[in-house]
Parts: C-alpha cells; sequence; structure tokens
C-alpha cells in the first residue's frame, strides 16, 4: 500500500532530478532480508537508482551518437580490425582518416589477412584508400584483394618499433592527399608505426593549412606513438614543414 509518506518521498526525488538535469542521486542501503532498497515505509521497498546522467539514460537522444564508436569498433573486430577508429582532431575540412590495427593480427606483421568481408566493411565505411606502415607491406595478397574491391593501397614497409623515415612519412600524406575523404591507415597492432603516420598526416594537413598549429609530445602520445625514434622523426618533420612554407602552403 502506498501511504502519504511514501508519494513525499517520491516527489523530493524528483524535484531533485529536476533542479539537476541528468543526474539522478539516491541513497541505497541494505534491508534486513540483504537486498539493495530504500525503505521509504514498513513493508515499501523501492530499487535504488545509481548515480546516473543522462548521456547513460537509455531513452536520451545522446545515447545513440555516444555507443557509435563502440559499435563500429565491435563490428571491425568481427571482421578483423582490432582497435579501429576515426581520427577526430588537426584534419581539414572534408578530410576523412582512420587508423585500426592490421587485419586479422595476432602478433605478427606477417598475421596479415584479408577476407571478403574485411573488404566489404572497409567499403562501408567509404574507405578507398588504405596506407599499410609494417615490415609486411608489400604483401601481394593484400594490395590485390584491395584492388579487387576497388580500394587503392600504399605500402611503407616499416618493422615493428621503428620508424618511418621522413620521406615514407611524406609519401603516407601525398597519398592521403589523393584520397583525403576515406583512408585509413594500419601497421600490426595500431599503435606506434600507426600513430606515427597519423601525427604526421595531421602535422602536414594543419601545416598545409597554414593554421600555426605546433604539435608536441603530449600531441604524439595521444596518438599512441611508442618510441623516442618514431618521435624524434615526428620533431623533424614539423620542423622542416614549419621551416619551408610557401604562402602558407607546406613544400616539404
Amino acid at each position: 500500500m502506498v501511504t502519504t509518506k511514501s508519494l513525499l518521498c517520491w516527489a523530493l526525488a524528483i524535484s531533485q532530478s529536476l533542479a539537476a538535469p541528468g543526474l539522478r542521486l539516491e541513497s541505497s542501503r541494505k534491508d534486513l532480508k540483504g537486498r539493495n532498497s530504500d525503505v521509504i515505509s514498513p513493508g515499501v521497498y523501492v530499487q535504488p537508482l545509481s548515480i546516473v546522467t543522462h548521456l547513460e539514460s537509455p531513452t536520451h537522444p545522446t545515447q545513440k551518437r555516444a555507443s557509435q564508436p563502440d559499435e563500429l569498433a565491435a563490428a571491425a573486430e568481427k571482421v578483423g580490425f582490432e582497435r579501429f577508429e576515426w581520427v577526430v582532431d588537426h584534419l581539414g575540412p572534408g578530410e576523412k582518416l582512420a587508423r585500426s590495427s592490421a587485419p586479422h593480427y595476432h602478433g605478427k606483421d606477417s598475421d596479415q589477412t584479408l577476407t571478403k568481408e574485411s573488404v566489404a566493411f572497409l567499403k562501408s565505411q567509404g574507405i578507398t584508400h588504405v596506407i599499410g606502415v609494417n615490415s609486411d607491406a608489400e604483401n601481394e595478397e593484400i594490395r590485390s584483394r584491395l584492388r579487387q574491391g576497388g580500394i587503392d593501397y600504399t605500402a611503407l614497409v616499416v618493422a615493428d618499433l621503428t620508424s618511418p623515415t621522413v620521406g615514407q612519412l611524406r609519401q603516407a600524406y601525398d597519398a592521403f592527399r589523393r584520397h583525403k575523404t576515406g583512408t585509413l591507415v594500419w601497421c600490426g597492432y595500431g599503435h606506434g608505426r600507426t600513430g606515427t603516420a597519423v601525427s604526421a598526416i595531421q602535422i602536414l594537413s594543419e601545416t598545409g593549412r597554414g593554421s600555426g598549429y605546433k604539435f608536441t609530445d603530449e600531441d604524439f602520445n595521444k596518438n599512441h606513438v611508442e618510441t623516442e625514434t618514431q618521435l624524434k622523426t615526428l620533431r623533424a618533420l614539423q620542423n622542416l614543414a614549419l621551416g619551408d612554407k610557401i604562402d602558407g602552403k607546406s613544400t616539404l
């Protein structure tokens, strides 16, 4: 039976939630039967609410948008791409760059292999170009399967835990510019060499637009750049790019 006291408690809880939109706070404790619940009146139990923001509410319109990256990553994993994500910072209008592990990577660069499902996923994401940055980048089977799917391929042969050269990074950027609406970068695991190539593309994109932005090691670390050699290469690339501009356009 709902009492006047219980109705007042519910009214108070509702007023608290309205006073702080998107945040619901209620204390909880265990009753004598060990259940997590609040005792409003004898014999009446209400299951407690934890701290829940409006973004976590299943009925809030932003929840679907918030879950999309996780859903995309899960879909990518099913077809062999671990850590697939779109790069959202330091790119120009209309530029779209993604990153991931090599397809079906299990610890060695030579593990990489593409299935029909892998290629179909790339096409569904609007990927028209892949930059492979690993020791097995010249793999003809990879190149052939991508070509059959209408996806161009740029191979940069780079051993694990080493750095692409400045020249290779420039090659990556030039290839990206030809396919700037849908390029994917992968190495092996999807961190060090991929992060180095992604950082290089960001550097040259910012420099080419004359933004004046200067990247720091913190920026590179956010991209999962792994080694000091990779950091040194990126610093050198940036110094060259910033020091070699004509009318705001990088000529590196």
